[in-house]
């Protein structure tokens, strides 16, 4: 349950950093504004990812760490 989650995480944090959008820009030589814009979605999109995936990491861990139930 826990590691879906994980995996979830890192797929999201992935999307972010091989956004197709925020190569393109890059790549094409798109203003710097336009360029800065897509730097910040794809750090938004790759904080989240991280997010999730540091959230069910830490609740795996609560989780094999608890005493064993009846």
């Amino acid at each position: 349950m826990f590691k879906a989650g994980i995996k979830t995480g890192r797929n999201i944090a992935l999307v972010g950093v091989f956004c197709p959008f925020l190569w393109y820009a890059i790549l094409s030589g798109a203003s710097r504004n336009f360029i800065l814009l897509n730097l910040i979605h794809s750090g938004i999109i790759v904080g989240l990812g991280l997010l999730v995936l540091g959230f069910n990491y830490l609740a795996l861990y609560a989780y094999t760490k608890s005493p064993k139930r009846g």
